[in-house]
């Protein structure tokens, strides 16, 4: 009796723990929704794909651009390169003609008194034709003063030791001093050698234009012109160093200065 109490009540107690679980089916009456991803119209796909390849042709736009512009500076620094490869070789020329006519056997001393009319630069080169003056007539000048000739040697001596710097103070003192001497043409030109040396140009350029302009039968007027040309073409007036270097060429071609051939030299490969 006890046993069978003890079995029913075991049955009773475990009835509420093995209740069934309800299990609610999908698309059942009072199921709640289950999530679903929100669709997207393809219009708005066709736009984004649009959007993508305007981006990428845009940034391949922008590369071809920054690839010419690229090329464009290339070109400006190899230009420039070769701009500046000139000018060192012209300076390096410059120095060549100078050292040439100051040092060793080949050049001579300073030159001697001369005719107010003819003052050689150096005399190891023979009377040149008359040059034609760039102005209307040359400055007066008379025999030289007392004092310039040693002022005039005292001056070519610093550039025969190559004290370039003191040699254009020197020059310079000279042609304050002297304005109109017997050796002012050469002082002039000398100046502009120093100065084309030094990388002024502008300096120099006034000097070989104050020699054609007022010393136009100098025995260096070719030279001078030939520089002048020269100079003119690398400050870009073209026209003005043509006119020049021709004038050189044709004019002088009979002297026995370098600087007929030099024109012709640098005509054919500058123009």
């Amino acid at each position: 009796m006890r046993a069978l109490t003890a079995l029913v009540a075991v049955v009773l107690l475990a009835q509420p723990a093995c209740a069934q679980v309800e299990v609610v089916e999908p698309g059942a009456a009072g199921a709640p929704p289950a999530p679903r991803s929100a669709a997207v119209p393809s219009s708005s796909k066709a736009t984004v794909a649009a959007a993508a390849g305007n981006s990428s042709g845009e940034l391949f736009y922008q590369l071809q651009v920054l690839q010419d512009e690229l090329m464009k500076l290339r070109g400006i620094v190899e230009e420039q390169g070769e701009e500046l490869r000139q000018l060192k070789q012209q300076r390096l020329d410059d120095y060549i003609s100078l050292d040439r006519r100051i040092g060793g056997g080949s050049a001579a001393p300073p030159p001697d008194p001369a005719p107010a009319s003819d003052v050689p630069i150096d005399a190891t080169q023979a009377p040149s034709a008359p040059a034609p003056s760039m102005a209307a007539s040359t400055a007066p000048r008379t025999a030289p003063a007392a004092g310039e000739e040693p002022a005039y040697q005292a001056a070519y001596e610093r550039v025969r030791n190559r004290q370039f710097p003191e040699a254009i103070v020197a020059f310079n003192d000279f042609v304050a001093q002297y304005p109109n001497g017997s050796y002012t043409g050469n002082a002039h030109y000398w100046l502009g050698e120093l100065y084309l040396l030094d990388g002024d140009n502008a300096a120099a350029k006034r000097n070989f234009e104050t020699l054609l302009n007022n010393f136009g039968d100098n025995r260096k007027v070719p030279d001078a012109m030939f520089k002048l040309g020269r100079i003119y073409h690398q400050d870009g007036d073209d026209a003005r160093a043509k006119e020049l270097l021709q004038k050189v060429a044709n004019d002088y071609a009979g002297s026995d200065s370098s600087a007929p051939r030099l024109a012709r030299e640098y005509l054919q490969q500058n123009f």
